[in-house]
């Protein structure tokens, strides 16, 4: 008998609902507990708000393809080390869309 969730969809769906949490909920300028922290982001107020809004859809994303991706019959069949070598390369992969994102909207800071 297989499980249909196990684990990584949790994870998953974790992660989406952070993402989540930072669409309804955004966090306040330079919050130390809450929100994602970058160079970029702590510039100012301005690329604070917009480096939430954009890291918090990277987020839902993340955890969306995390949880389709855990489902299927590839996410079955993987190892643990696979999907964590998965999630950290999306993170990486996400982080640096994020500040192209940003970069895009605030030429400034680089």
């Amino acid at each position: 008998m297989t499980t249909i969730i196990n684990t990584w969809t949790i994870g998953g769906v974790l992660t989406l609902f952070w993402g989540l949490l930072m669409v309804i909920f955004p966090p306040n300028f330079s919050n130390n507990f809450f929100g994602i922290k970058t160079k970029w982001t702590t510039k100012n107020l301005n690329t604070w708000i917009y480096g939430q809004k954009v890291f918090s859809f990277i987020l839902i994303l993340l955890g969306l393809l995390f949880t389709i991706t855990s489902l299927t019959v590839i996410g079955a069949n993987t190892t643990t080390f696979i999907s964590v070598l998965f999630l950290v390369f999306s993170w990486q992969v996400s982080k640096f869309v994020g500040h192209k994102i940003i970069a895009g909207k605030f030429p400034e800071l680089n």
